[in-house]
């Protein structure tokens, strides 16, 4: 039998059986895991979440429900006490329980989302993130058939990032798609952001790709995946003229990374010059021995006639 399938009473007895001075990792699954974590609350001191996972889908009865992962320190007698408390199936109303006691700590090492076809997810989120604003150093978001585009844009806003290395996969928006006339959400300090599988088309047009850097001044570096089959002249001088754009005339982004896998090295390598081509430019190459990795560098000769400083961006090809 389950841990899930066991009466609260008896889940609580087993808590009991589990002082958190004697074990230093603890797996509970439980839908009703928070009020039995309530309960020892006072004898915790100085926690810090390590990570947080959110899932939220719908079961067969049509109704959201949210499986948690959160991993957690805490301080008890001047040990430091790691926790990973597992709940799955749980309703809004007992997520709304366990995040009301976690009071989400100022700082966080990585927080992971997953949503599928729900619509109450990131309301919900936002409302618990403004009141006790997170920095986690790293967010996943992982969003497939969810009309979210107000709330999704709203859930980013309402958080504080610290060097924030933001990861999008999978994207699908009402009307089921990524459009070019999204308004990508500003993330005051967003520096880091990969973007995954099927949105890579519509992400790498011009204009969207512009607005992103515009709602992101500090955005620096961009990885790319699933980009093996539209590695074309028109797409590649979409990324080529924004990211030049951006190098030579921003003062606080003269150096640029754009990262992308391909299996298309010296293809890459003919657009590339033939993009870069005249004596303004210089382009060096390398490849890594251990791995294969394709890294080009392209130099501007002229230094920023406001700054002074070098200008060049970094294509790294995986």
């Amino acid at each position: 039998m389950s841990l899930e399938a066991l009466p609260y009473e008896i889940l609580k007895k087993i808590f009991m059986l589990l002082p958190f001075e004697d074990v230093n990792r603890c797996r509970l699954v439980s839908r009703r895991c928070y009020q039995i974590i309530e309960e020892n609350v006072l004898s915790m001191n100085g926690v810090t979440t390590n990570e947080l996972y959110i899932k939220c889908y719908r079961d067969a009865s049509n109704e959201e429900k949210y499986d948690l992962v959160v991993d957690l320190d805490y301080i008890k007698n001047d040990e430091i006490i790691s926790i990973i408390l597992k709940s799955r199936k749980i309703t809004v109303y007992s997520a709304s329980g366990l995040f009301r006691w976690l009071r989400f700590n100022n700082k966080m090492e990585a927080l992971d989302i997953e949503a599928y076809n729900v619509t109450g997810i990131f309301p919900f989120l936002t409302k618990y993130f403004k009141r006790s604003r997170p920095q986690p150093d790293h967010v996943g978001l992982y969003i497939d058939k969810c009309p979210v585009n107000k709330s999704f844009t709203e859930f980013l806003t309402s958080m504080d990032y610290t060097d924030c290395c933001l990861v999008l996969k999978n994207l699908d928006f009402s009307p089921r798609m990524l459009t070019i006339d999204y308004e990508f959400p500003s993330c005051e300090y967003l520096s880091r952001l990969i973007v995954k599988d099927n949105i890579s088309s519509v992400f790498l047009s011009r204009p969207f790709l512009e607005k992103v850097f515009e709602q992101n001044k500090r955005l620096k570096e961009i990885i790319v995946y699933g980009m093996k089959n539209i590695l074309d002249e028109d797409t590649m001088e979409n990324v080529f003229q924004t990211m030049k754009s951006i190098s030579d005339n921003d003062c606080s982004r003269h150096i640029l990374d754009f990262r992308f896998e391909t299996t298309s090295t010296v293809k890459f390598m003919g657009m590339l010059r033939k993009f870069y081509s005249g004596n303004q430019y210089h382009s060096t190459y390398r490849t890594c021995d251990c791995c294969d990795k394709f890294e080009a560098v392209v130099k501007n000769f002229t230094k920023c006639p406001t700054c002074k400083k070098r200008r060049f961006v970094r294509y790294n090809l995986f």
